[in-house]
């Protein structure tokens, strides 16, 4: 599952737990399960997370530069979005910051420059 992928160990411990208990469920039903799970960690403050956008995977320094670059906690999670529509650079979000470094974006202003 692509979400236990993006958690901390304290939560892949108690998803890890909820799997023990719904052996019996449906893969969809334990993907909503851990989807509620996440929703309820961000509302409590105790997870953060930080969604970048990107035409490739990000490494390790990049991603702890994007951290810093929008003042996320450096325990924050990135969770990585792979957008070949971005064309290239990468958009991140955390909360109510937008940090747009994609290529799209950038040739989008240069256009609007060139029209005005």
């Amino acid at each position: 599952m692509s979400l236990l992928n993006s958690m901390t160990n304290d939560s892949k411990y108690y998803a890890n737990l909820i799997f023990s208990q719904t052996k019996d469920c449906s893969p969809e039903m334990i993907e909503r399960i851990l989807i509620e799970y996440r929703t309820l960690l961000i509302k409590s403050n105790t997870y953060q997370e930080v969604e970048v956008r990107s035409v490739v995977p990000l490494s390790d320094e990049l991603k702890k530069g994007i951290l810093a670059k929008i003042k996320a906690p450096e325990n924050a999670v990135v969770k990585e979005i792979i957008d070949q529509n971005i064309i290239g650079g990468f958009i991140a979000t955390y909360n109510d910051v937008l940090l747009d470094m994609s290529l799209r974006n950038k040739l989008n202003m240069l256009k609007e420059s060139l029209i005005s």
